[in-house]
């Protein structure tokens, strides 16, 4: 199952490719990493044609967003926490870039 590939082999490394990623650093730092997470969405994404607005609980989530969840989330958290308030055009520029491959729950 997709799920359990994600969670045991993907997730593993996707997110030792992102240990040394500043992800605020501007476009170039995240092409490698867009290109990747793209790759996998495509692989991953079971439900590429139904909208999640946010997972059920007790449902299993699905491979993608967990491969969002466990790898991107926490490098982008801990981005935000070092973030610049009073700069937010990197912030900005990063969400905009990243939209299109994130699960609609992770914006709202």
């Amino acid at each position: 199952e997709l799920q359990y590939v994600a969670s045991t082999i993907v997730v593993p490394l996707v997110k030792s490719s992102l240990t040394e990623w500043v992800p605020l650093a501007g476009k170039n730092e995240s092409i490698p990493h867009l290109t990747t997470f793209t790759q996998w969405k495509d692989i991953l994404d079971e439900e590429a044609n139904q909208l999640i607005s946010q997972p059920v609980a007790g449902d299993p989530m699905p491979a993608y967003h967990t491969l969002v969840w466990e790898c991107w989330v926490p490098v982008i958290r801990l981005a935000i926490q070092r973030w610049h308030s009073r700069q937010p055009d990197p912030l900005i520029g990063f969400l905009e870039l990243w939209r299109p491959l994130l699960p609609n729950w992770i914006l709202q």
